[in-house]
Order: C-alpha cells, then sequence, then structure tokens
C-alpha cells in the first residue's frame, strides 16, 4: 500500500468544483446505498441500521487530502440524503450532517497530527504499516465514537428508535461508522493518490476474489437457510485466505477495491439470509466484525508488501548508486544502458554514449588527500549531470565518468559529444590538497550504438572503456564517437582468449624464468666478493611451448586474479630453482623478484613469501623485491605494510619505473626503499637530450644524500652506459651488457664486469 497517511506538507491540493459535486453525488449514493442494505427485525421493529457507513471514510479522506475545504461535498451530499430521508425530523437530519461531517475532522487532524509529532518524518523511512495501525488507532477510537455520539443524540432527541436502549444505538452506529471509515478511506485515497478513475474501477478488481466472495456469499446463504447458521459463520472465515491472497498478489488500488465489493457482498448475505429476528442481531455483529478484522487483515498484509517492495527498491537503487558522487555506479549505468536499448529497439535510433577519464588521479590521491580526491570527483560528476546532453551519469570508477548522450544519427551524437567535451577541451583540471598543486589531463571518448547494434551491453561497455584508453594515446586527448562495430566485438573475444590461454599456462605451471644482470659501473672496492645482482624475468608458454608474446601478457594481468596467481607463481618457481641448486644461489648478490599492484593489496602476500622461504629452507638476504612506483602509490597503506614486513624479514626492496608517477621524491621519503631503478624514458636518450641528463642527475644527488641505491635502465649502447657512468649511477641494466638470459645459464656464468672507464669512484654492492 502507498504511503497514503503521509502528514504531507501545504499547501494541499485544491478541491475543484465540478469535482466536488461529483463526491458529493458519490456521498449521496453511498448513503442511500448503505440505507438499502439496512436491516430491520421484529423484535427491533424500530431500530433499522445500515451494515456500514460509506460517508464515514469519504469524508476522511476528503479532510485528509484537502482539509476543512474537502468537507463541502460530504455536507452537500449528506444534506441532500437526510433531507429525503428524515424530511420530517429535520433535529435528526442536522444531527446526522454534523455527526457524519465532525468525525471524519477531527479524526484526520488527529491522525495528522500525531504522524507529525513522530520522529520518522522522512517520508522514505516512513512505514505504511505504522501508518495504517495509526490509522485504524483514530477511526476506531476517535472518529467513529465521535460520529456515533452525535448521530444517537439526534435520534433520542428525535425520537427514532424509543424501543431501542442509547447504547444498542450507539454500538450500532459506532460499528457501522468503524466499517465505512476502514472500507472506503485508504481505498479512496489510493485511488486518488495512484490516479485510477471511476470509470476504470471496475477492470481494476480482483476476478479471483470476486469468485471466491460470490461462493462464499452462496454458500453462507444456503447453510443458514438450512438451519446451519454456525457453520455459515465459519464460513465466513474463509473470507480471510481469499483476501490475503489478493492482498500479496495484486496493487493496493486494486485490494481496496476489492476488499469494498466482497465485505459489502458477504455482509449482506448473512443479513437478508438470517430469519430468526432474535438471532439477527448476534448473527450480523458477529459477521461485521469478522469482515471488519478480515479488512484491516488484508489492508496490513498490503501494506507490509508494499513496505517490502519499497525497501527491496532502495536496496536495489542503493546497489546502483556510487557512493561517492551520487552518480549511478556500473551496475546502475548497465540498467540504464538496457533501458537505452529497449528504447534505441522502439524508436528506430541509435544513441551515443561518452566517457571521462582523469589521468593520474588515484596515484594523486596520498598527495593531495583522499577528501580532496572526493571533493574533485563531486564537483565533477555536478559538471556532468548539469550538461543538458548528458543523461544516467555514472563514476565507472576512481577518475572515470560515463554517460548517455542523445539519441540520434551519427552526427548528431557527435554534435552532442564536442557540445558536452569542449567544457573540458580548455586545458588540465587543478587540484589542489595539502600544500600540494597538481594539473591533470582529462581524457574523453565517445562511441555510437546503432539502433540495430547486436553486441552486448558488456561488449559495448568494454569498447566505451577501449575508447578511453585510446584517447591516452592522442594528443588533444580525445575520441569522437565511432560506431560499436562487430570487429570490435571480435578482437575483445580475442582478447578474452588470450587472457584465457594466459590463465592455463599459469595452472599448470608454464612459464620460463630468465633474467637479466644489474651491472655495477664502477669496479667494486677491492676485496669485495663477487656476485651476480640480477633482476628475474618470466616468460608464459602455450600449450606447444611456444612463448606468448609479453604485451598480450601484460594485457591479461590487468584480471587482477591472473597478476596475482603469475606473482605467486615466479616466486614459488624462483625459490624452488635456488633450493634444488644452493651452489647457484652462493653466487647470488641479489635476485630481485617483480610484484604487480594486485600483489600489494593482497593481505596474503607476505605470509605466502615469508611460508615459501622457510618451506624451502632459503636465507632471505639474496632476494630483493621491485614494485613499480605508479603501483605502490594506488594502495598507500597496503603498500607500507608489504615493504615494511619485507624489510624484516630481511629482504631489499626496489622501486622500478622511478621517476614515471607523481610520488615520485615522497615516495622515496616515505618508504624504505633500497634502491631505485631509473625509469628507461629518462635513459635512453641521454647521448641527445640535456633535459634528460639534468632529470638523472637530479635523482641521483637526491638517492645518494638518501643513502639509496640507483640502477639505469634501458642502457642499450655503450654511449649511454658512459652517460650514465658520468652521471654516477651505481648500476645498468640493458641490452649493451646482456639481454635476458636462462636463470641457471647466467648465475653459472663468469661475473659480470662493467664496460665503463676506471675510476676512483666505487660503487657499493646492492647486496649490501
Amino acid at each position: 500500500m502507498p504511503r497514503i497517511f503521509s502528514p504531507g506538507t501545504l499547501p494541499r491540493p485544491r478541491l475543484a468544483v465540478q469535482a466536488g459535486l461529483w463526491t458529493a453525488v458519490a456521498v449521496f449514493l453511498g448513503a442511500a446505498l448503505s440505507r438499502l442494505l439496512s436491516f430491520s427485525g421484529s423484535t427491533f421493529s424500530d431500530l433499522s441500521f445500515s451494515l456500514f457507513w460509506p460517508p464515514a471514510g469519504i469524508g476522511f479522506a476528503l479532510v485528509w487530502r484537502y482539509g476543512l475545504p474537502g468537507l463541502w461535498p460530504l455536507a452537500l451530499g449528506l444534506g441532500a440524503w437526510s433531507l429525503l430521508s428524515y424530511y420530517q425530523v429535520p433535529l435528526v437530519a442536522a444531527l446526522a450532517i454534523v455527526a457524519s461531517c465532525t468525525g471524519p475532522a477531527v479524526g484526520a487532524w488527529v491522525l495528522r497530527r500525531l504522524l507529525q509529532a513522530s520522529p520518522v518524518t522522512m517520508p522514505e523511512r516512513r512505514s505504511g504499516v505504522r501508518d495504517l495501525l495509526a490509522f485504524y488507532r483514530i477511526e476506531v477510537g476517535i472518529a467513529a465514537p465521535l460520529s456515533a455520539l452525535i448521530g444517537t443524540l439526534g435520534f433520542k432527541l428525535g425520537g427514532l428508535f424509543p424501543a431501542a436502549s442509547a447504547l444498542d444505538v450507539f454500538l450500532a452506529y459506532w460499528l457501522v461508522d468503524a466499517i465505512g471509515g476502514i472500507l472506503f478511506a485508504p481505498a479512496l485515497l489510493t485511488l486518488w493518490q495512484e490516479n485510477i478513475r471511476p470509470r476504470q474501477w471496475l477492470a481494476a478488481l480482483d476476478r479471483p476474489t470476486l469468485v471466491a466472495a460470490v461462493s462464499i456469499a452462496l454458500a453462507l446463504t444456503l447453510l443458514t437457510w438450512n438451519g446451519a447458521s454456525d457453520y455459515a459463520t465459519a464460513l465466513a472465515y474463509l473470507y480471510f485466505p481469499a483476501i490475503a491472497a489478493c492482498a500479496m498478489r495484486r496493487e493496493a488500488a486494486t485490494t481496496g477495491l476489492t476488499l469494498i465489493a466482497t465485505a459489502i457482498l458477504i455482509l449482506s448475505a448473512k443479513a437478508f439470509s438470517t430469519m430468526d429476528a432474535q438471532a439477527l442481531r448476534f448473527a450480523i455483529f458477529q459477521t461485521a466484525l469478522v469482515l471488519l478484522v478480515a479488512a484491516a487483515f488484508g489492508q496490513i498484509l498490503q501494506a507490509i508488501a508494499a513496505d517490502r517492495r519499497a525497501a527491496y527498491r532502495k536496496l536495489a537503487r542503493q546497489a546502483e548508486l556510487d557512493n561517492v558522487t551520487d552518480c549511478l555506479n556500473e551496475r546502475g549505468f548497465l540498467t540504464a544502458m538496457e533501458h537505452s536499448r529497449r528504447e534505441r529497439a522502439r524508436r528506430r535510433d541509435g544513441r551515443g554514449l561518452f566517457i571521462l577519464g582523469v589521468e593520474n588521479l588515484e596515484s594523486a590521491g596520498h598527495l593531495v588527500g583522499l577528501a580532496t580526491i572526493a571533493d574533485f570527483e563531486r564537483e565533477l560528476a555536478a559538471r556532468l549531470r548539469a550538461a543538458d546532453d548528458l543523461s544516467a551519469v555514472a563514476r565507472l570508477q576512481p577518475g572515470v565518468f560515463a554517460a548517455l548522450l542523445p539519441f540520434g544519427s551519427p552526427a548528431a551524437v557527435e554534435e552532442a559529444f564536442l557540445r558536452v567535451e569542449a567544457g573540458f577541451r580548455r586545458g588540465p583540471l587543478h587540484l589542489a590538497g595539502n600544500g600540494t598543486a597538481l594539473r591533470l589531463q582529462p581524457l574523453r571518448a565517445g562511441l555510437y550504438v546503432p539502433a540495430q547494434a547486436q553486441e552486448t551491453l558488456d561488449e559495448i561497455l568494454i569498447a566505451l572503456r577501449e575508447a578511453l584508453s585510446e584517447a591516452a594515446l592522442k594528443p588533444d586527448r580525445r575520441v569522437l564517437p565511432e560506431p560499436v562495430s562487430r570487429h570490435q566485438a571480435d578482437t575483445r573475444r580475442a582478447h578474452a582468449r588470450r587472457i584465457e590461454a594466459v590463465r592455463a599456462a599459469l595452472g599448470e605451471g608454464r612459464i620460463r624464468l630468465l633474467a637479466q644482470p644489474l651491472v655495477a659501473n664502477r669496479p667494486p672496492a677491492p676485496g669485495a666478493p663477487l656476485r651476480h645482482d640480477f633482476e628475474v624475468l618470466v616468460r608464459v608458454l602455450d600449450e606447444g611451448g611456444n612463448v606468448i608474446p609479453m604485451p598480450e601478457v601484460i594485457a591479461a594481468l590487468t584480471q587482477r586474479p591472473l597478476a596475482l596467481e603469475l606473482d605467486r607463481a615466479v616466486i614459488e618457481a624462483a625459490f624452488a630453482h635456488f633450493a634444488a641448486h644452493p651452489e647457484q644461489l652462493a653466487r647470488v648478490g641479489k635476485c630481485a623478484l617483480n610484484l604487480t599492484g594486485a600483489s600489494l593489496s593482497d593481505p596474503d602476500m607476505l605470509p605466502f613469501i615469508r611460508d615459501r622461504l622457510r618451506a624451502h629452507g632459503l636465507p632471505t638476504a639474496p632476494f630483493a623485491f621491485e614494485i613499480t612506483e605508479s603501483q605502490a602509490i594506488l594502495n598507500d597503506q597496503a603498500a607500507s605494510d608489504l615493504l615494511l614486513g619485507l624489510k624484516a624479514l630481511g629482504c631489499r626492496i626496489a622501486l622500478d619505473d622511478f621517476g614515471t608517477g607523481l610520488a615520485t621524491y615522497d615516495y622515496l621519503k616515505r618508504f624504505p626503499v633500497d634502491y631505485v631503478k631509473i625509469d628507461g624514458s629518462f635513459v635512453k636518450d641521454l647521448e641527445s637530450s640535456p633535459v634528460d641528463r639534468e632529470i638523472v642527475a637530479s635523482i641521483v644527488r637526491v638517492a645518494h644524500r638518501l643513502g639509496v641505491g640507483t640502477v639505469a635502465e634501458f642502457v642499450h649502447n655503450p654511449g649511454v652506459l658512459r652517460w650514465v657512468t658520468d652521471l654516477e649511477v651505481g648500476y645498468s641494466q640493458g641490452y649493451a651488457l646482456s639481454p635476458p638470459l636462462p636463470l641457471a645459464e647466467l648465475i653459472n656464468g663468469p661475473y659480470p664486469e662493467s664496460s665503463a672507464a676506471p675510476s676512483s669512484v666505487r660503487t657499493a654492492p646492492l647486496s649490501a
């Protein structure tokens, strides 16, 4: 049942004159129908009362919805009926109008104050069951008794029903007024709220429940006529499961209308089938109570079902919302794309998708603070939601937003894309916090989905992400919308097959370990022991024993479980090799093993390394672990825990690709790094680039002051080797010194010697 008894806020809706006149007609007809279904017996020949009183419920609903101005249709309709029914007793007519207006007005006023005083005033947190029970208390305890009191006073003052006691009249009035209020008020408010017109009421009735009610009424009548009135009364209880089934299956409006129709049917059958006047009073009272409780039972079940559906919808909605920006998340965006797919098919028109990414936003987190990043993303989301050409804005991941562009032709979608991305075309986005100011580049891309596109939603979303990755390679950092194609889907499926090939290779242990030496650029100190320092590299093999190209392996490692599996496989293979060949381990100064970003956030990685070292009986000193700078920064606390744990074991830590992230020097200050590997992008052009030479020199100066070793990557010719030596980089790695070799071949080979010119400068060993 909808939240029909919400306290609401002023102003209330205004009751139009025409609608009020029709309502007055409905009140008149309801009162007339009630009197047609009234009954009397010889014992109470002067006491004829209705089975129910619809004006009680209609009046309550009018006052609740429209306030006191809603009483005029009720007074008009009742006035017309009272003049026709009690024209000989004007006092009774007047008090009948006052009674039917006063009870609903006071009841609605008290209920509204009660709900407004409730601590739970937010509509989305209210309970339909709680509000309905409050309505029952007010209707049965205040509205109906007040109407009954005034009505009884009128009847007695008017000289009607002299043989009946005032208590009899009061109880009868109270019962029929309460039944009318409980049956009609919730149903009428629901019909208004759901905007169901009177001409739709008959179609809204629940036919199976109607059939059940007709069957109960016929059986009840036959049993009563045959003298089995006790069985007939018991049969009335079958109304409960019929109403329960309707309430759980159908909407609130259908349940309300069906309750009115079936209750009138069964109550009338019981009244007119009871021939014994002496038993009539008790039989009607008993059956009326049964139907009253059954009606309340059905309404409460309906409210429970409605509350449950509302809770499910709220949970489903929350599951589709991003908790940082209140935009949609990826799940919510897929739901919006599904709705868009249906609309595309209906309109036979294509639609565009827009995606925005901010480069290095995650990496900036520990420089400016997570709160600053969250505020930045909320501001970015607000800008996107404010764009006229976008809908269903979603945050797919930190720094990546997607949205739907309008329907239309490819040209129209491209125009909309250009209007949206114009606001991000003027340059980098500025981000400041913790005393640090950063400039981040926005990436923009689009995709056009034709009306008859056959790709799945997941394939379309992958294509959208691929377009964003392509934008990072463009000079203007954008990719205009292009139609999603079957070729793209085939390419993605081929990519999926490659991922599966890498997964199968790791599962079957099809990897080969290679090693590339780290060679000292200066001769070691006299008497220092010669050892092999090297980085372990891995090659993944297919089923035929051929090497799977590294770009395919790297692409597969975007799957976090595969990255973890590869790291563990390489660590286990290296440890097993040295456990089987201790003589080779004696020739090792430092064996560097790589850890991917997935391992940095894996709480089980440190225990795994510790356990495997113990299982193979290996010392910890010969081993180092390389982590790339950008990956470490993405998980600051997890990386710190892992690095400190490895240091406590006695291993060394290397920072790979140094200089490419946002937190280069800050990272050196905050984490226990033993040596850095200067990224090859700064090394390969040292012969021709003064800027690169200055960058490398500055890295070396800072590293020396912090007591951190240095390694130059991508030393591919003698000229570059001479430069890194002159710049006092400690070690070199690259094809100018040695290509990657099988692990055993490198260790059993001669110790490497620097090809640089002799110098008085000595290089400290990495294994020191």
